[in-house]
């Protein structure tokens, strides 16, 4: 078992923000967690965990992957969620402009997919099984997608911590594998200062929160959140900038982070998928390779979708 240190960062937020206030073009940074920060879609790792700790006589719905059965044609969990999307898109009507997909994205129809998934697994049962070893297990086989952490430790120095806003299942998951995957970060480097251990404790979190029992160690900045779209991500947003000077910046991957990604300042797609990009570019979506010519950001740029990789070619937004 990982051994926690949930460390006191009050006074390093305070002295960080105190430092950067000359400094208050960078932007407030607000990112997606699944398949952004991390390169996996860790909302179906929680989801084999959960299969993986669930006794077999205990399992109430259907398998989760299909690859598993020698019969493709079982019913499966996920091709069932897959299922309703599209039956929400047909119920919504076609999508032919990235205005529609946008607003797709942000409907009540769209989110009701999302939230029924959600209640389904919370009245399973199955969440109960769910222990500490196997939710480490999980977390450490996650890939954190190339240049976050430098990006977060950038941001941070500028007195711009990220925000998660996720739609993923449980805040305490997402919490152990931003842990997990900064103490692997930290090992790699000798020169990591005192005032920056805390990173990964000090990143707020707005999250729902699926297991019923505090398995893990929380953090101040944990928010339990009920998330379930790109809608509910706009309405965090709004209220986290009142009265805020600087610009946002929103971070994600997905069509399901849209609304967020156009409603801020400025919005980025890291690693987009070829297929969801040439989908939108048809569309009329306005995607740019993001490059440092791009900056700086101004209200605005929502218009633009800028793309990248990964995180590393956005750290220099924080290094002007």
């Amino acid at each position: 078992m990982l051994g926690y240190k949930v460390l006191s960062f009050s006074l390093w937020a305070v002295s960080a923000n105190a430092a950067c206030k000359h400094r208050s073009t960078a932007p407030e940074v607000f990112v997606d967690f699944d398949g952004t920060i991390a390169a996996n879609e860790t909302i179906l790792m929680f989801a084999d965990a959960v299969y993986t700790a669930t006794p077999p006589d205990k399992i109430t719905l259907p398998p989760l992957n299909p690859k598993t059965f020698n019969n493709l044609k079982k019913r499966n969990f996920l091709a069932e969620y897959q299922e309703n999307i599209t039956l929400a898109q047909e119920e919504y009507g076609n999508i032919t402009t990235f205005e529609e997909e946008v607003d797709f994205a942000a409907s009540d129809l769209r989110r009701s997919v999302d939230a029924v998934l959600y209640d389904r697994v919370a009245s399973s049962g199955m969440i109960e099984y769910l222990t500490v070893d196997i939710l480490e297990k999980y977390a450490s086989a996650v890939t954190i997608r190339d240049g976050w952490w430098d990006f977060a430790l950038a941001a941070a120095r500028r007195g711009s911590v990220p925000t998660i806003l996720t739609n993923n299942f449980s805040i305490q998951w997402v919490r152990l594998v931003l842990r997990t995957s900064y103490q692997d970060y930290q090992s790699g480097y000798s020169n990591i200062t005192n005032s920056t251990l805390d990173i990964d404790e000090a990143i707020p979190i707005y999250c729902s929160e699926i297991i019923g029992t505090q398995l893990l160690p929380s953090s101040p900045t944990d928010h339990e959140f009920s998330s379930h779209s790109g809608g509910d991500k706009v309405d965090i947003l709004h209220r986290l900038m009142i009265g805020q000077t600087k610009p946002s910046l929103y971070v994600g991957n997905s069509l399901n982070d849209l609304p967020p990604l156009v409603d801020a300042g400025a919005g980025i797609l890291v690693g987009i998928t070829d297929d969801v990009q040439t989908q939108l570019k048809a569309e009329g979506g306005d995607l740019r390779p993001f490059k440092q010519s791009s900056l700086p950001f101004s209200e605005g740029d929502g218009e633009v979708l800028y793309t990248a990789a990964d995180w590393n070619p956005l750290i220099p937004i924080f290094e002007k």
